[in-house]
């Protein structure tokens, strides 16, 4: 399923898996796992923010899996908030084709 997806250009099937509880997944667990990501990412965007680590030194990159980007506070709402650009990946194929 995320390969078709990942070869579909499809973030809808990322953001499901990613946001939502898998059948057969036990509540504590998909609790748990939802905690950390929000937590994590909570903390690394409040970081940058507060740091103003990245501001005035040109692009960066920062690579995450892909369920930072994703659901409410995903990170990059978060950093958009903060004040930085986003520029999210774009497909393979949509980039090679230019």
């Amino acid at each position: 399923m995320l390969e078709r997806a990942w070869i579909d250009a499809d973030g809808s099937v990322f953001e499901r898996i990613s946001t939502q509880q898998a059948p057969g997944e036990s509540d504590a667990h998909f609790e748990a796992t939802r905690y950390v990501m929000l937590e994590g990412t909570r903390i690394f965007a409040a970081t940058l923010a507060r740091d103003d680590y990245f501001h005035g030194k040109g692009a960066i990159l920062v690579a995450v899996g892909a369920s930072h980007y994703f659901g409410e506070e995903s990170l990059i709402d978060r950093l958009r908030r903060a004040g930085y650009t986003v520029t999210p990946p774009q497909h393979p194929a949509i980039v090679s084709s230019r």
